[in-house]
């Protein structure tokens, strides 16, 4: 069926004009319907359409802020009490990533008047998708279950008394620092790129706030934690074995399931302690709570999709 139809020629039908239904009396003589077009597509053709169309609703959501983080400006010479931060698209049509900005709020507001604020980069030049579309499967799964149609960074995570961002962008983990004791900056930043030995991609990184230095973040469906200025990484959980298949290797640890996802919008799977622990040896201990999750009771079902190959769809 999906074949046949897939080969069949485009064409146009043609239907009657919808100001001649519920009409009995013609108007001015004899009126004939005026008829209007619509297009028959093939299969691919609708698929590409349907594509086209989710990506520039995307792109136009993606013109509004969101986002939004305000931090206090305990500066008494300052003009400004709070800065807020948030992500954005530029508005001038340079650059169609999603990037962070930030706005000054003044101390002194006419609440009779609307109040403009300004948009201001907070980064550098800086591209945060270098391969744009080249997304993991498990980038893809995210977004599908998010609803992201934009590219660029799609969230951030920040430490408000050391002024540290974290966020991903493409397949990488980038820093920059902004507030804090060090202050608030006037010109945009660059950011620094975190660097690891993970073979594959780094999901949902989160600051520790307790400690800034540390962040955690998921590989391979298991729990990491990395030091921002030693570079050290830790591997906390071993629940995954790295195997092909989802039934022999069905453990996962620091990731929200699929149902939390899809139908609560969580879609984070551990939690940091927001306190740490003095040991008497001088040391620290922070703590992650994190959910674990086993799909081997989980039935798998596959769906073929027409003139892709050998490629399958899973629905577990």
């Amino acid at each position: 069926m999906a074949a046949a139809m897939e080969t069949e020629q485009v064409g146009v039908e043609i239907f009657e004009s919808a100001s001649s239904h519920g009409s009995t009396e013609p108007i001015g003589g004899d009126s004939k319907p005026e008829p209007f077009y619509v297009e028959r597509h093939s299969w691919s053709q609708m698929r590409k359409l349907l594509a086209d169309t989710r990506k520039y609703h995307g792109y136009m959501m993606a013109k509004a802020p969101h986002s939004f983080t305000f931090v206090k400006r305990n500066d008494p010479d300052s003009p400004h009490s709070d800065r807020m931060y948030y992500l954005g698209m530029s508005m001038s049509g340079e650059n169609r990533e999603n990037t962070l900005f930030y706005s000054e709020i003044p101390k002194n507001i006419n609440r009779g008047a609307v109040l403009m604020l300004s948009w201001k980069p907070l980064l550098d030049t800086f591209q945060a998708t270098p391969d744009y579309g080249m997304y993991s499967r498990e980038e893809e799964l995210l977004r599908e279950r998010k609803r992201i149609g934009t590219v660029g960074i799609s969230a951030f995570d920040y430490h408000a008394k050391s002024g540290t961002f974290l966020f991903q962008a493409g397949s990488a983990i980038y820093t920059v620092r902004d507030g804090g004791t060090r202050g608030f900056t006037k010109q945009p930043l660059q950011p620094q790129l975190l660097e690891s030995s993970c073979p594959n991609i780094r999901m949902d990184p989160t600051i520790c706030p307790a400690d800034p230095s540390w962040i955690a973040f998921v590989h391979s469906n298991d729990l990491w934690v990395a030091n921002i200025e030693s570079g050290e990484e830790r591997r906390l959980t071993f629940v995954h074995k790295d195997m092909v298949g989802v039934e022999e290797d069905s453990r996962s640890a620091g990731v929200a399931s699929f149902v939390l996802q899809e139908e609560f919008d969580r879609y984070t799977g551990y939690w940091w302690c927001p306190r740490n622990e003095s040991t008497p040896s001088g040391g620290q201990i922070l703590r992650v709570l994190y959910e674990e999750n086993d799909e081997s009771e989980v039935g798998n079902n596959s769906c073929d999709i027409p003139n892709a190959g050998d490629s399958q769809d899973r629905f577990i």
